[in-house]
């Protein structure tokens, strides 16, 4: 979705993917990471508040499980690419989906997985495999190391 925010007084848009639950349509989460020199995303975290209104456009596309209905799903994302397959677990339990669906996100550090506990607790109420990993660089090595400690 378009997000029109008005920052130091002036305005400024910015696309999200959704990561609420499209079977609750009343409710709307994105998730916005903190960086250092973001304009938006510091003004989101130190600024908005629960009830605030912001104006949105869209949502656009159509990535979605309902248009690929199947008995098995293999999700793979990597940083903040989590967040429509998150909005797709979120699902899961609404729907009493039956799917086996495997999840594997990779992040750069442990601390970097996101939605790791709720994404364990959908788990254990779905057939789902949540398979966090981060990668680490290992002093000397050119290349990132996979493991399995998300």
């Amino acid at each position: 979705m378009t997000f029109d925010f008005t920052v130091d007084g002036r305005p400024v848009s910015r696309c999200y993917t959704l990561s609420s639950s499209p079977t609750r349509p009343h409710l709307l989460s994105i998730t916005v990471k903190r960086t250092p020199d973001g304009v938006v995303s510091n003004w989101l975290h130190d600024n908005l508040r629960p009830g605030d209104e912001v104006r949105a456009r869209g949502p656009y596309g159509l990535f979605t499980m309902d248009d690929h209905p199947a008995e098995k799903y293999l999700l793979l994302s990597g940083g903040s690419g989590a967040t429509p397959f998150m909005s797709m677990a979120r699902a899961l339990p609404d729907t009493a989906s039956d799917a086996n669906v495997v999840y594997l996100h990779s992040a750069r550090t442990p601390l970097d997985v996101l939605f790791r506990d709720e994404l364990h607790t959908i788990a254990q109420d779905c057939r789902a495999s949540p398979l966090p990993t981060s990668a680490r660089t290992t002093p000397g090595a050119s290349r990132g190391t996979a493991t399995g400690d998300g």
